[in-house]
């Protein structure tokens, strides 16, 4: 059923993604991060995406639009619709950020981050212009720590598609 549920949202599926978003969720309707990670396994996503901590807190932070800290299911639902058919391609596109990740980063105490050197490089191997690459770091790096997490990269990806138009 729910390869079915990624390729159609239409109302009944609805109430079935709703079913599946309620087994887990731990406060009216309202998932916190670990029964999202459930939530997106029972729904299809690939297991290797869903066990990564980063994975989860970017997706809950992009679905997160009221900024609550919380993802409640109609701003799971309208990301789901947006991305149901693109799924299996977003889980590859997931990957490959994590791939490229691993490749560029450094493991600093507080966890894996690529420093403003190494993002760089990555910046340019892509191919893109040299000259954008400041104004690049200052966009992703939303904490201002001078480095770049998971989480903002794959932030920054979703957003510079549209905005910069990077390609994967």
């Amino acid at each position: 059923m729910a390869k079915r549920l990624l390729a159609h949202t239409n109302e009944s599926n609805k109430a079935v993604i709703r079913s599946v978003f309620r087994q887990h969720h731990h406060l009216d309707d309202i998932v916190n991060r670990d029964g999202m990670a459930k939530v997106l396994a029972d729904l299809g996503v690939e297991a290797n995406v869903v066990a990564k901590d980063s994975v989860i807190n970017a997706l809950m932070q992009i679905m997160d639009t009221n900024n609550n800290g919380e993802v409640d299911f109609e701003e799971f639902y309208k990301y789901w619709c947006s991305i149901a058919a693109e799924t299996s391609k977003a889980s590859e596109i997931l990957n490959g950020i994590g791939d490229l990740f691993d490749c560029y980063c450094s493991y600093e105490s507080n966890g894996a981050a690529l420093s403003q050197d190494q993002f760089k490089k990555l910046w340019t191997d892509m191919g893109n212009d040299q000259n954008l690459v400041e104004e690049a770091i200052r966009f992703v790096d939303k904490n201002n720590d001078n480095q770049i997490s998971f989480q903002e990269l794959c932030i920054a990806f979703g957003l510079l598609s549209v905005e910069v138009q990077v390609s994967l």
